[in-house]
């Protein structure tokens, strides 16, 4: 059987944006690189929120499928 859940998660995309530009700083800096600039970060994060589009709806809604004989969940595309 497969049930579909649907959520709600205002903040969340939002938080993991902002969770990785902070690695990535991190990392530049640990590998000897100055952390991006503000024109960088801005593109960066936009290219997160625009792949993050492909499963969240406005940012903040998303659908997961659980197969409850297998054991697996999915991700739907939003729509």
């Amino acid at each position: 059987m497969k049930i579909q859940i649907s959520m709600k998660t205002p903040d969340a995309v939002e938080y993991a944006i902002n969770q990785a530009v902070e690695s990535e700083d991190l990392t530049r800096d640990c590998d000897g690189k100055e952390a991006m600039d503000e024109d960088e970060r801005y593109e960066f994060e936009e290219n997160l929120r625009e792949t993050c589009k492909k499963w969240f709806r406005y940012g903040e809604c998303v659908s997961i499928e659980i197969d409850t004989e297998t054991g697996e969940a999915t991700v739907l595309e939003s729509k």
